[in-house]
């Protein structure tokens, strides 16, 4: 768990996703269309707490949907417990579909933005949760560490559960 407080979102984080991934404006879960930092820093001055999801380390030409499901489990969990603003992020693009409807999304019960298309810093967020998080500088066996693509978080609401 960690302090919603601890998450931030940054303006800076965007443009990261926007010229060095390929789903802008590709995927309804990625910028323009995610929430951005402004927005997303007003939803989680919703929550008091947050939960960050660790997964082992990204394979090479594996996807990242195990961050995505999970949240989305979780979500489905903690609702009829009362916590109903319980909202997950996934990690990395969207990858339910091979071409995104950008009309309208055909998986609405699993798309879900990651936290980077958020604006979220997430290396500063794992750090503070304690986690040891190393860059990934290439992708061979040897040197895999956690990656932010294998970070998921999980916002709840803990102060609006309703008993």
């Amino acid at each position: 768990m960690i302090k919603a407080d601890d998450i931030v979102a940054s303006d800076w984080v965007r443009p990261k996703r926007q010229y060095r991934r390929g789903g802008y404006r590709r995927r309804l879960t990625c910028p323009p269309y995610s929430p951005k930092p402004e927005e997303f820093g007003r939803i989680l001055e919703g929550y008091k707490w947050a939960m960050l999801l660790e997964f082992g380390p990204r394979r090479p030409n594996h996807n990242c949907r195990g961050p995505h499901k999970a949240g989305v489990e979780l979500e489905r969990e903690a609702f009829p417990k009362g916590y109903y603003s319980a909202s997950g992020l996934g990690c990395g693009p969207c990858l339910y579909c091979d071409e995104c409807n950008l009309e309208k999304c055909v998986r609405p019960d699993l798309a879900r933005p990651s936290m980077e298309a958020c604006g979220t810093e997430v290396y500063t967020a794992v750090r503070r949760a304690g986690f040891d998080l190393e860059v990934v500088k290439r992708h061979e066996a040897h040197v895999l560490r956690p990656a932010a693509c294998q970070m998921s978080v999980l916002g709840i609401n803990i102060k609006g559960r309703i008993d």
